[in-house]
């Protein structure tokens, strides 16, 4: 008797573990059930191609010596500013020479100087001298306005327009945003050699309208061309919205099916015409069914 009992018991036991365990299981996969579900939320979507491009300044000159020679004086440093017509450098063809008359070489437009790359008494070439073929003497920017120069992959091309917004992040400025707006963009891709044909990109040139003393000529940024907007819509996360055929599907949280209309998209939403309303729940997609065979009623 006393055996018996005990399986009795031990049955029981077993029964009540079984049905606390199956119980704690559904109440987790009820709120994790929950969890999982999105929400309808009214917003703006924005469609852009998103590229990298580098800053440069409305124009710009190189001095470079006219002829053999040496560095005689520097009229400028980096940082100062220069008006048309202002002496930038003075080359010698001999050094220490009180006979040889030497005419300045004059800044060519109003800017800034950026680069001072010789010093006095340096000798220099029209192309440069061994070791280093770059002749430049001084660089100097008109920084009146700043562009950035970019390219676009062919497959983005026909989306842009001139005149198009741009949302600009400098690498080097990230706790600030600037505006621009596309001002050209070539009619004919960017030369390839044969190693780069399969990469076929148009050029574009973006105009900065908000420039301020942080960005410099040189630097790269990202752009966001903002190709199409969507204000105050009804969005809703790609997981949550299955394509069967021309048509998109939702299934809400108490597991119904709906047949909504799709407007805009970009890589993150949907904007959602019709079919559901602001703060409607709804499940995610189900991949795992779908790839096993299975898809909405």
């Amino acid at each position: 008797m006393l055996w018996r009992g005990f399986k009795v018991l031990l049955v029981i036991g077993l029964i009540a573990g079984g049905l606390y365990a199956y119980r704690r299981y559904q109440t987790k996969a009820a709120t994790t059930d929950q969890a999982s579900l999105g929400s309808v939320k009214r917003g703006d979507l924005t469609l852009k191609v998103t590229i990298a491009g580098g800053i440069i300044p409305k124009r710009h000159a190189v001095i470079t010596p006219p002829y053999n020679g040496y560095v005689q004086k520097v009229f400028v440093k980096i940082g100062d500013h220069v008006r048309q017509g202002d002496p930038v450098v003075s080359i010698a063809q001999t050094i220490g020479s009180n006979e040889e008359q030497v005419f300045p070489l004059r800044s060519p437009l109003t800017g800034i100087v950026v680069q001072v790359w010789k010093k006095e008494g340096e000798f220099v070439t029209p192309t440069g001298v061994p070791g280093n073929t770059d002749p430049t003497l001084v660089r100097i920017d008109d920084i009146t306005r700043l562009n950035i120069d970019a390219n676009v992959p062919e497959v983005d091309l026909g989306k842009l327009k001139l005149g198009m917004p741009v949302v600009i992040r400098a690498v080097a400025v990230p706790q600030h945003t600037y505006r621009g707006q596309i001002i050209e963009i070539t009619q004919a891709a960017k030369e390839q050699d044969r190693w780069e044909r399969a990469r076929v990109e148009f050029a574009i040139r973006v105009d900065i309208l908000d420039k301020d003393e942080l960005l410099k000529s040189g630097m790269s940024a990202v752009l966001d061309i903002i190709v199409r907007e969507a204000k105050d819509v009804l969005l809703l996360p790609h997981e949550y919205v299955q394509k069967t055929g021309d048509q998109y599907v939702v299934t809400m949280a108490d597991g119904q099916k709906r047949h909504v209309d799709i407007g805009m998209e970009n890589e993150e939403a949907f904007e959602i015409k019709n079919g559901v309303k602001v703060g409607d729940l709804v499940r995610p997609v189900d991949f795992l069914a779908i790839s096993m065979g299975g898809g909405p009623e």
